[in-house]
């Protein structure tokens, strides 16, 4: 591992062929990874992406679902999905960088380890996830760096760019201070909004019903949001708090669920100030595993969600669809009732009865 490099987190020199997914959201009635075929389906498109070689596992946050599980069956779920991962694939590592529905994981790791505030620490876990199976996990936040000779790319969950991840940063005033900092004002509210809150089931069926000014906020927040609709929040954060360097060519993250490639440019403040030395980021979403939404007059067609994972090799970057069918998006998609919020705009996907 490096150590801090400008105002970089420790990173990893890339040696190995990376591949990174985001948003699986484990433990959700409807995510196509729900059975083991349809993890498997995902290990057959890694196998053909990295040609049977030992690759790195980044799973870019949301993997697990906390408002539909407990603490104990989002183990089972997360040693199930590591268990075929290993034994259909090649894979050497895992790194995990959190995201805000998986956060308590990152919480409960920090309680075990005396951490009350959050540091630029890697929490490196064994995880047995069969007989005589061990993974080594590498638990990260809020980012994670492959760096390919003096570049580097910055691999991110995206929650803190928003409203949603970030609240009390802008309750107080946006404070452009240090990512600790950044994390560490903003523990207790995701810690209570992305766990504490779901596990009180009548406050939990409040929120689903939409009449919650909480719930309404999270989900109008990021959710559905494509690059150019986020990239002020990508240049706030990228320039105000990570005070990112000519070193950083690539962000990719996850979190709104719309997978897209675009190029950005980087301003000094606001998009109405002058550009930031011209430069050009090239962003990237690798959006998600969950169904979201029906086919409009046909109630029992299902939209394929976002799946997608980019293979990250000799400083490039390529995006494969894993692709399933519709006779299994049927049947994963009446695992819930998917309703839409036309408040919202939004498709939101309620627990099934």
């Amino acid at each position: 591992m490096l150590q801090k490099t400008e105002s970089l987190l420790p990173g990893e020199r890339e040696m190995n062929i990376h591949i990174a997914l985001s948003d699986t959201h484990l433990g959700h009635p409807c995510t196509v990874l729900k059975t083991n075929a349809g993890v498997k389906r995902l290990c057959n498109t890694i196998e053909a992406e990295t040609y049977g070689q030992r690759y790195t596992l980044v799973m870019l946050g949301d993997i697990i679902d906390m408002c539909y599980v407990t603490f104990a069956e989002a183990q089972e779920e997360l040693k199930r999905f590591l268990n075929i991962i290993v034994e259909e694939t090649n894979v050497s590592k895992v790194v995990w960088v959190i995201g805000n529905h998986d956060y308590h994981f990152l919480s409960r790791e920090m309680e075990d380890r005396g951490d009350s505030r959050f540091s630029d620490n890697v929490y490196e876990k064994i995880i047995t996830v069969g007989e005589n199976v061990r993974v080594p996990v590498s638990l990260v936040y809020p980012e994670y760096f492959i760096w390919n000779k003096n570049k580097c790319m910055i691999l991110s969950h995206g929650h803190l760019l928003g409203p949603d991840g970030s609240l009390f940063s802008l309750i107080l005033g946006d404070p452009k201070e240090s990512v600790a900092d950044v994390c560490s004002i903003n523990h207790s509210w995701l810690e209570f909004s992305w766990y504490n809150i779901w596990t009180d089931e009548r406050v939990g069926n409040e929120l689903w019903t939409g009449t919650s000014a909480l719930s309404a906020f999270m989900v109008a927040s990021s959710r559905g949001r494509d690059i150019g609709q986020m990239s002020k929040h990508i240049n706030r954060w990228l320039v105000n708090t990570r005070k990112i360097t000519s070193a950083v060519t690539k962000y990719i993250y996850g979190h709104t669920h719309v997978a897209e490639e675009k190029v950005i440019h980087l301003y000094h403040g606001t998009p109405n100030n002058t550009k930031l030395d011209n430069f050009k980021l090239q962003v990237i979403n690798l959006g998600a595993w969950v169904i979201e939404k029906r086919v409009k007059n046909k109630q029992d067609e299902f939209m394929p969600p976002d799946t997608v994972i980019a293979r990250i090799a000799n400083g490039t970057i390529k995006i494969t669809r894993v692709k399933y069918t519709r006779d299994y998006l049927k049947r994963i998609g009446n695992q819930g009732n998917i309703i839409h919020s036309a408040e919202w705009g939004l498709w939101i996907t309620r627990p099934g009865p």
